[in-house]
């Protein structure tokens, strides 16, 4: 082994013998200090796919409790990185032999805990070849924030959504464990609900498609038998009248043939039923108009035009004969390539 002094202000070659510092000193063992601007204090480069730099500690990590065992560790006390990598292909990689994380951000101060920017690709990207795990997988423990949230400055389009789900295997491109809400409208193909079979759950779906209409119409119904005059009031909800305008009715006469008719038309909350015979059992259906604040500002236009960016293009594109790319929301997501096999931590030798 070749033995000698360090050289300042020139270059050192050991050749294919290893230095080693070895030091029981606090609160580090080699402090390297560039006080020249802009330029870094340590610098280190690995040739033949080895590592500029490799960090080794057996140290525990953030969710056992301790800050102190970080193989490489990095600290700005301004407002730059405390790490950072550039490469023509991964600028900053992270690998884990177990089930910690491959790479960990955390922020006490306010900041994010990890922060990802692209001007040509994916700000954060998460791959996954397990069958239960997530690419991507996001949630919050306090209670009242976001598990995951997107957000799109873009107007109208296939590439306007603030999240996009798109599965080219034929299954779902979201699933909600929950309540779903929406502040906006829902545009769909179609839709219904499906259960399991009421007479066989095990075995068996039940499906059933929703009743479509041009207009917000809300639907309301009942049965009522008539009186000794053959009178009948029907009270509807005390809010009817607010939410709804232009009335429409249906009677249907039940178990005996006698004519029906409404007497008397929606006021208050309520309308009147007469029929030819007393005590006859009718039943009833209304229907109403929305009228609500929301409504009347965003009541669909029924045929409407397809802007000219949209032209050429299909919400339902195979259905049509045309290839998938035709579709108004297909999108060539941009990925980076997949990450490389990991075949083990680097050699501390």
């Amino acid at each position: 082994m070749t033995v000698g002094n360090l050289q300042y202000g020139t270059g050192n070659n050991s050749g294919n013998d290893s230095t080693m510092l070895v030091s029981t000193a606090t609160p580090h063992s080699l402090r390297v200090e560039n006080t020249s601007f802009g330029n870094p204090a340590l610098v280190g480069r690995g040739n033949n796919q080895g590592h500029g730099v490799a960090g080794y500690s057996n140290g525990c990590s953030f969710p056992e409790g301790c800050f102190n065992g970080a193989g490489v560790y990095g600290e700005n006390t301004g407002t730059g990185y405390g790490v950072r990598g550039w490469s023509p292909g991964v600028g900053v990689g992270g690998y884990a032999g177990g089930a910690s994380a491959g790479v960990d951000g955390g922020n006490w101060s306010g900041g994010d805990g990890v922060d990802g920017f692209s001007t040509q690709r994916n700000g954060v990207q998460g791959v996954s070849r397990s069958p239960v795990a997530s690419g991507v997988y996001g949630e919050n423990m306090s209670g009242d924030g976001f598990g995951v949230a997107g957000r799109s400055n873009a107007g109208r389009g296939a590439n306007g959504a603030a999240v996009l789900g798109d599965n080219t295997a034929g299954g779902f491109a979201g699933v909600f464990n929950g309540t779903v809400r929406i502040n906006g409208t829902l545009s769909k193909a179609g839709g219904g609900f499906r259960i399991d079979h009421p007479m066989e759950p095990s075995s068996r779906y039940l499906n059933h498609s929703f009743v479509e209409s041009p207009d917000m119409m809300n639907v309301y119904n009942g049965n009522v038998t008539t009186d000794l005059d053959g009178n009948a009031v029907v009270e509807l909800p005390r809010y009817f009248e607010a939410l709804n305008r232009d009335f429409r009715y249906q009677l249907t006469v039940i178990g005996q043939f006698a004519q029906a008719i409404v007497a008397e038309d929606v006021r208050e909350n309520r309308f009147s039923i007469r029929t030819d015979r007393p005590e006859v059992r009718v039943s009833w259906q209304v229907t109403g108009v929305r009228q609500d604040a929301w409504a009347n500002d965003h009541r669909p236009e029924v045929e409407e035009d397809k802007p000219e960016e949209e032209r050429g293009r299909y919400l339902a594109a195979e259905e049509h004969g045309q290839p998938m790319s035709a579709g108004l929301f297909y999108v060539e997501v941009s990925t980076s390539e997949e990450p490389r096999e990991q075949t083990g931590a680097p050699s501390e030798t």
